[in-house]
């Protein structure tokens, strides 16, 4: 599946109904989250940032609004501030909205060249387990089938919705 694929199947989710995008990403706010974290953002998140309709119900805002508690720069930080049994490891920086202490992040030492992507890890306090994706198509594409409404569930009266 490719990147606009995910962006039409996001953007046909109920969810996206509910229409929410955090300040658009800029040159400049892009150059600063970039030079902030010593990395480069991924096109693919960039662009699922800017077309997603609901994005900002997910992800963090990588626009302007660098005193938003919802800023990508910002909730890093909070991470960071954390008692080491609970701090964000230094080679992983958040990119959703952490919801329910359930952090997605770009782990800094898996970067392909190649594709420009990075290995997403799941990551909460104290979870030893590894979850990973080896980008963030693959993180998408499950996130999206994992929020479609399973086709023939059954409503309360019995018949097959």
């Amino acid at each position: 599946m490719n990147l606009n694929q995910l962006i039409d199947r996001a953007n046909a989710l109920p969810l996206s109904e509910q229409r929410f995008q955090h300040p658009r990403p800029s040159e400049f706010s892009i150059r600063r989250i970039n030079e902030h974290f010593q990395m480069t953002l991924p096109e693919s998140l960039l662009e699922f940032v800017r077309s997603w309709r609901s994005s900002g119900r997910w992800f963090a805002s990588l626009g302007g609004d660098y005193d938003s508690p919802e800023h990508i720069i910002r909730i890093n930080s909070y991470w960071r501030r954390r008692r080491i049994t609970r701090r964000l490891p230094h080679n992983f920086v958040v990119f959703n909205l952490c919801h329910d202490e359930d952090c997605d992040c770009f782990n800094l030492g898996a970067y392909d060249r190649t594709t420009g992507e990075y290995e997403i890890r799941y990551w909460y306090p104290g979870f030893n387990e590894i979850v990973s994706y080896p980008s963030l198509l693959h993180y998408m594409d499950l996130q999206i089938s994992g929020w479609q409404k399973p086709k023939g569930t059954i409503r309360k009266n019995g018949a097959a919705a």
